[in-house]
């Protein structure tokens, strides 16, 4: 299978820039779509399980930038799956908003956002994703059926509002841009809306107990992903102590 990379029972990665995941179970969940064209990816990989399209029940979407939604739209008009994401993404997803990106050159740093809003359609192949749709608005807190129950954590930052997905069971995140993991090294995303506040959900998210974590960008840590996050949370402490 050279598109899907098994993390965990019955929960697999389509390796990209931006890392697909999908849990098959009775039926098939797909977190984030990649950017527009990626379904023909997503719909080869599931092929690859035995599956078919029309078993992809759920999309949930981590956030509404374009190399994680720009697919959800025709992903979901060839399944008939639903579109999920959290309530304050909801209009940018619609297409109401336009997205948001603010480049920042370190884990704290300084804040570039014309030169993000610049390089961002280059890097993604367009501007904005267009409108996908949200069919179920999602809150902080709910659990979403998967895995014995995947809970729905708000950790707003890198967008307002940027989600979590996270099985107590198998102690399993699934990250989105939570975090990145380029090189060996685990950082804050460098798009931010708001560095304080992507601080302050990284400092939340090392209170969950999770063995493995699932990122958009870059690798999985398979081992021990809790106690990395813990130690990214506290280095961001240090950096803000110091900057006062």
């Amino acid at each position: 299978m050279n598109h899907l990379l098994e993390l965990s029972p019955n929960v697999y990665m389509i390796k990209g820039f931006t890392n697909v995941f999908v849990i098959a179970e009775e039926t098939l969940t797909v977190i984030d779509t990649g950017i527009r064209g990626n379904e023909k990816r997503i719909l080869k990989a599931i092929g690859e399980l035995g599956r078919s399209p029309s078993e992809i029940e759920n999309i949930i979407i981590t956030h509404h930038h374009v190399d994680h939604v720009g697919a959800a739209s025709r992903l979901s008009q060839l399944s008939g799956a639903k579109v999920c994401a959290h309530k304050d993404e909801v209009p940018y997803i619609n297409g109401e908003l336009q997205p948001l990106f603010f480049f920042h050159l370190s884990d704290l740093g300084i804040c570039f956002w014309p030169l993000a809003n610049m390089i961002w359609p280059f890097l993604t192949g367009r501007a904005k994703a267009g409108a996908a749709g949200v069919d179920v608005p999602l809150e902080d807190g709910q659990v979403l059926p998967p895995l014995g129950g995947l809970k729905v954590i708000h950790i707003p930052g890198h967008t307002p509002g940027t989600v979590c997905f996270y099985s107590p069971q198998r102690r399993l995140l699934f990250a989105g841009c939570a975090v990145q993991n380029w090189f060996g090294r685990l950082s804050l995303p460098h798009f931010s809306w708001d560095v304080d506040k992507t601080g302050e959900s990284v400092r939340k998210l090392a209170k969950l107990d999770f063995e493995i974590m699932c990122i958009a960008h870059g690798p999985p840590i398979l081992h021990d992903a809790a106690q990395r996050i813990g130690e990214l949370s506290d280095k961001v402490q240090v950096i803000r102590a110091e900057r006062g």
